[in-house]
């Protein structure tokens, strides 16, 4: 009986040592590569502490999860209720996991940037001021805000003017009477 007590122990200690290692680590890599975003400026910045802060919470509950099931405790009922306290919870919050998903989306592909001149197919133009995790801020020519979800923005169709690259071709149509000098 001690000798399955000390192998449970064991058993968990290495768990948490591992899951402490695991956590370290990525945190360690995740502050080296905010560090080089915020050197060069890239507006993908203001996502990654968020993504950390996501991702240890979702290896601590797994975590607690095994180191439970490891002491002897069933937690197939604990499953059972996370899955559907979980349900619930997205179908509550489905509007604002569907903005913060689309602009996880915004940020990573990087169809629009902060700075870019962009005409979405509502009409909508202006210059893009900030990407946020629930809406994107967009400028027009009169100075006022336009504040479009993220899910809308992902879903519609943009022209960004600014893309590949800022300038752009305008084309200007032109008469010129026949019995002009060709030369001139």
């Amino acid at each position: 009986d001690n000798t399955s007590r000390v192998n449970v122990a064991l058993a968990v200690a290495l768990t948490l040592a591992v899951v402490y290692a695991a956590l370290r680590v990525f945190n360690v890599a995740i502050r080296t590569y905010y560090q080089e975003l915020r050197e060069v400026r890239d507006p993908r910045a203001g996502y990654v502490g968020g993504l950390r802060k996501l991702v240890n919470i979702v290896v601590i509950v797994v975590a607690a999860l095994i180191v439970t099931g490891q002491l002897g405790y069933e937690i197939t009922p604990l499953l059972a209720s996370l899955g559907i306290a979980g349900l619930a919870v997205a179908l509550a919050l489905q509007d604002s996991l569907s903005n913060f998903f689309s602009g996880f989306y915004l940020m990573l592909d990087q169809p629009i940037r902060p700075g870019d001149y962009i005409q979405l197919d509502s009409g909508q133009e202006g210059f893009v001021q900030e990407i946020g995790w629930r809406n994107t801020r967009i400028r027009p020519f009169d100075n006022n805000l336009v504040i479009v979800p993220n899910a809308k923005l992902a879903d519609s169709v943009i022209i960004n003017w600014h893309q590949p690259v800022p300038e752009m071709s305008v084309y200007v149509w032109c008469g010129v009477a026949y019995h002009s000098d060709l030369d001139e």
